[in-house]
């Protein structure tokens, strides 16, 4: 199928970011701190401490109006 994109979910996310405690929003990020381990962050805090996006750095989650994190990035 030409033009057809694969649509992925994150299945059971966590409800807080890892650093701040704080509910997710709009945005949540599976990503690698500078610090070495992965974590799921919200925006400020990725920001503030993941090395980025992509193969090996990590992951940019959207929250649909379902209430699902579906993969936009990385």
């Amino acid at each position: 199928m030409s033009g057809s994109t694969k649509v992925i979910k994150y299945v059971n996310p966590p409800k807080v970011c890892d650093k701040c405690k704080q509910p997710f929003k709009t945005f949540m990020y599976d990503a690698k701190t500078v610090y070495g381990p992965w974590g799921n962050f919200c925006e400020d805090c990725f920001n503030t401490i993941c090395i980025g996006l992509g193969t090996g750095l990590g992951q940019q989650y959207k929250k649909n109006d379902h209430g699902e994190w579906i993969k936009v990035a990385g």
